[in-house]
């Protein structure tokens, strides 16, 4: 009987030496988003099969072509006619098979957000106020008044696209560094 008293009495010790906190963190659903990091667990660098393997099969696949490069797209959660609610981009290696992930990206639809609560339909001033100023902003849709704010995050590019002052997209990367964006090292 004595020896059962000092195990409840162990056990009653551990449990009251965790904090309230700790134990509420545990019902907060983790962040989706980790700028510089990660868009669903989908970091930069990885292969094909990482990614299906973390997010499945995905719903399209194509090709995109841009000045600077090409990509074969994985596109998840397709939105209407407004594209894919989460897409992937595996950049072509000139003179061998595409390489790694080098674009993660959200669109409207997506329902993920960073620890702060920063997602698709957040208004362009709020989202300054959690995440702070960019490091550069570009005009993008001007006939819907289009931002492109540019933050650097872990040494790694992140874009937030907005039509009118709300964010419609965010993009992560890219890992092989574009002339038009900010060089963050």
């Amino acid at each position: 009987m004595r020896f059962l008293r000092i195990e409840v009495l162990i056990i009653f010790a551990v449990l009251s030496s965790l904090s309230l906190s700790s134990c509420e963190d545990f019902g907060d659903p983790p962040p989706r988003i980790i700028p510089g990091v990660s868009i669903d667990g989908i970091r930069l660098g990885f292969t094909r099969e990482q990614v299906v393997q973390i997010a499945g099969k995905p719903d399209a696949i194509g090709l995109v072509d841009g000045p600077y490069g090409a990509w074969e797209l994985y596109g998840y959660g397709t939105f209407g006619t407004q594209g894919f609610r989460f897409s992937v981009c595996f950049i072509e290696v000139p003179g061998s098979d595409l390489g790694p992930v080098d674009l993660v990206g959200t669109g409207t639809g997506y329902d993920g957000t960073t620890r702060e609560g920063v997602g698709i339909g957040w208004h362009r001033h709020e989202v300054h106020r959690v995440l702070g100023l960019p490091v550069n902003s570009t005009l993008g849709d001007t006939a819907n008044g289009g931002w492109n704010d540019y933050y650097c995050f872990n040494k790694t590019n992140m874009l937030f696209r907005y039509n009118r002052n709300t964010l419609w997209s965010i993009t992560l990367g890219p890992l092989v560094p574009e002339p038009f964006y900010p060089r963050c090292d």
